[in-house]
Order: C-alpha cells, then sequence, then structure tokens
C-alpha cells in the first residue's frame, strides 16, 4: 500500500477528496433541441450553417462551468479561465437570491460559485476541512426550531466566516410552515375554527 493510500486517524474518503460541483447534465438535452430547432435556419441559405456554432457554444460552456472545492481552497471553472482561491482569502459566503453562491474575497469583491446552491453550503464546509463553517449546523444549534437565524451575524448580508442570505429567502422551516398552512385542518383554516 502506497503513502498516499493511507488514511490518518479520523481522516474519511470526504474530507481527502475534492468536491465538484456541475451543472445539471440534463441541460444537455435542451441544448441537443436547440441544435435540432436550429437545423432549418441552418439550411435555409448557403453560410448559415454557423448558427450550429450557438449549441456548440453552450455546450462547451456546460462542461466548463464548475466549482472545485478542497481544503487547499476552490477552483472556480468559468467559459473563458480558471479561478484558484485559497480559503484564506474568502471572509464569507453570500447567498443571493435563492439559486446563487457567492464567496467574499478579503477586499470585498464577490466571486459567483457556478453550480453551487445554498443547499450545497454543508458539503462545501465538509469538503473545506472546516475553514467554512456550516451555516445549517450554526442554525440547528439554537435548539429554536423556529426558522429564524442563530446568530445576528447571520442576518447581516455579509458575515465574516457564515454565509449570509438577502431578503427574499427563505429557510427549509418558512417552506413547511407555508405548506402546511394551506393543508386542511392547519391552524387558521375555516373548517377548523367552527
Amino acid at each position: 500500500m502506497s503513502v498516499v493510500d493511507e488514511k490518518q486517524p479520523g481522516e474519511t474518503d470526504v474530507e481527502r477528496r475534492p468536491v465538484t460541483f456541475r451543472l445539471s447534465p440534463v441541460a444537455y438535452l435542451g441544448i441537443g433541441f436547440l441544435a435540432l430547432c436550429a437545423t432549418p435556419v441552418a439550411f435555409g441559405a448557403p453560410g448559415l450553417q454557423v448558427v450550429y456554432l450557438v449549441p456548440l457554444a453552450l455546450a462547451f460552456a456546460l462542461h466548463r462551468w464548475r466549482t472545485v472545492a478542497s481544503t487547499s481552497g476552490l477552483t472556480v471553472f468559468r467559459m473563458m479561465g480558471t479561478i484558484e482561491l485559497p480559503w484564506s482569502e474568502v471572509t464569507s459566503l453570500r447567498i443571493v437570491g435563492e439559486s446563487t453562491v457567492r464567496a467574499v474575497r478579503a477586499d470585498d469583491s464577490e466571486l459567483p460559485l457556478p453550480a453551487v446552491r445554498p443547499r450545497d453550503l454543508p458539503l462545501l464546509s465538509l469538503a473545506s476541512g472546516g475553514q467554512v463553517p456550516d451555516p445549517l449546523a450554526t442554525a440547528g444549534d439554537d435548539g429554536g426550531g423556529t426558522g429564524a437565524s442563530a446568530s445576528p451575524a447571520a442576518e447581516s448580508t455579509e458575515a465574516p466566516g457564515t454565509a449570509a442570505t438577502d431578503t427574499g429567502t427563505t429557510s427549509p422551516t418558512d417552506v413547511a410552515g407555508e405548506a402546511g398552512s394551506n393543508a386542511p385542518g392547519a391552524p387558521g383554516d375555516s373548517d377548523s375554527e367552527r
């Protein structure tokens, strides 16, 4: 057995391997459909075959856009380049809207993380080796179960070392509360008040 294959005590495979966040491969079906729909246009006149470059460029972008997280830092692959960002330069993570996560650098510039969603933050925390705290574990330690943030720092738009949220996002408990309010017999239902 080589030295590379040996695990240190308490070390798991997940902590050692980088985690790759990619866009869904189902998107290739949409790109294929776009290429199929471009066929009548492409053969409508000589020279219009360049229309096929659009689906080809989209397929290339889908293949390139990804984020790799390891214990040393983040590697962000874009369509025309790669950015390596060590964890020491990441001051916080910012959630924009309901589906975008950005890494906030020490100089307050933001780097969008392709294919990383808010639901992926616990895995990102695990891949960082604990250098980025898990915001869901921090919120779950409160014990209140109300869906509110565990600390005032998590409520701001940019809190050092924690993921922050913009207004307009909902926590899983908020979604469950909304779904339960429409159920028959739920508190506030007109039938249950009678």
